[in-house]
């Protein structure tokens, strides 16, 4: 029988330790980095928010919350123990000792004198380990860190200097925000998010506006192809209007869909996304009516959009869902009205319950094309493809169908969902 000598070691203290459960697909990068035997580890970041908070470990590219799993009995974590011959002589109090007469030469012995091969240390005791359930970025801490200092024009700038504004780098924010290294650049970059001087900034998005719109306007009149415009000929008009070229560059990169060189001169040439300048004239209307409290029908809203975008193409419901709510507004002449109000996901809440709970506190009743557009972020798997399976069960745990009269209710083949705790 193999039997070992357990003491607690002379530098025990507790809660030194903690014990994380690494879910598969973290477990197998470190199997892959044995298999190739590279020389570095993959990186992995522990961040909290505050100590009332639940922390977060951070992968390159995936976020997980950490969630104490409490063990009914105490786990030893061990290790193995090198016998110090400064150390005093140690006992277990049952059956074994430490030897310190054979010239000056430790050995552990049993009680009958045998040697004990084995010695180890307590070097901790263990009351949980950590859980890791993947999680969404908490993003919405980088909106309160961004939208204090958004970029209006030259002329604002010197406000935020003398009000002693904080800018902040990408290290600073990836220490402060609970996401990956990844994930904080895509969302960056999801915002339209700029690097000035050093600093990121959000760009605001009224500005956006303001900046593309002439641009726009001028390249039709002059007969530019916005399929084939370049970065020179929009700076050129920008010019015009005292917007600086960098701004020009980036909201016109942020809004094309590839970008190539022209070998003479090798000036960016833009392939402008009609769909994306038509996403930021809708979102833009959302907010203005919002700021101004005006409420907008469904219809009205969609025409009004129409006359904003300073392109012939379509407006489409679907390119600003993620970023609207319709709700039902009794009249006084007739029948319930479909209001049109600004529901940006990017304000909602990073944990699928307070997500909920926001979702069916804006209305007790969703539509399920309505509702996804808000659950997307929850549902990427590893790969950062959408999962339906994890979609399904976000809405199995939270919703329920909604039945009239005993059948499921339907409008234009659309199912609706409740709150399966009501409020």
């Amino acid at each position: 029988m193999n039997e070992a000598l357990i003491f607690y070691s002379p530098d025990y203290e507790s809660d030194q330790y903690k014990l994380i459960e690494l879910p598969p697909e973290v477990a197998k990068m470190y199997d892959d980095t044995r298999v190739q035997e590279a020389t570095e580890l993959p990186s992995l970041c522990i961040k909290a928010a505050s100590y009332d908070k639940e922390p977060v470990l951070c992968t390159r590219n995936r976020t997980f919350v950490m969630r104490k799993q409490h063990y009914s009995d105490a786990l030893l974590l061990l290790a193995p123990s090198i016998v110090d011959i400064d150390q005093p002589r140690h006992t277990n109090g049952d059956d074994m000792d430490i030897d310190e007469n054979n010239n000056n030469d430790h050995q552990i012995k049993k009680r009958d004198g045998s040697p004990c091969s084995r010695k180890l240390e307590i070097i901790d005791t263990l009351g949980y380990l950590c859980e890791l359930t993947l999680s969404v970025p908490k993003i919405e801490q980088l909106d309160e860190l961004l939208s204090t200092t958004l970029y209006r024009g030259q002329e604002y700038e010197r406000n935020y200097i003398t009000d002693k504004m904080k800018f902040y780098t990408f290290e600073e924010l990836e220490d402060i925000v609970q996401a990956s290294t990844e994930e904080l650049k895509h969302s960056l970059k999801k915002r339209n998010a700029l690097e000035i001087e050093g600093h990121w900034r959000y760009i605001d998005s009224e500005y956006m506006s303001e900046v593309v719109k002439p641009c726009i306007m001028f390249a039709d009149v002059y007969d530019m192809d916005i399929d084939h415009v370049s970065l020179m000929e929009l700076c050129d008009i920008g010019k015009q209007y005292d917007f600086p070229d960098f701004i020009v560059k980036h909201v016109f990169t942020c809004l094309s869909e590839s970008i190539d060189f022209v070998n003479e001169s090798n000036s960016p040439i833009f392939k402008l996304s009609k769909e994306k300048i038509v996403q930021l004239f809708g979102t833009q209307l959302l907010r203005n009516n919002e700021k101004n409290n005006v409420n907008t029908t469904l219809t009205e809203f969609l025409e009004e959009w129409r006359k904003e975008i300073p392109i012939e193409h379509p407006v489409s419901f679907d390119l600003i869902s993620d970023n609207v709510i319709i709700v039902k507004n009794s009249s006084s002449n007739g029948p319930q009205e479909e209001i049109v109000k600004y529901f940006p996901v990017s304000g909602l809440s990073s944990d699928p319950i307070l997500r909920f709970d926001q979702l069916f506190l804006a209305k007790s009743v969703w539509r399920e094309d309505h509702i996804r557009p808000f659950l997307v972020d929850f549902c990427l798997d590893f790969d950062n493809k959408f999962s339906l399976k994890r979609y399904n069960e976000l809405i199995m745990k939270f919703t329920t169908i909604l039945y009239v009269e005993g059948k499921i209710y339907r409008e234009n083949g659309f199912i609706f969902y409740v709150s399966r705790w009501p409020h």
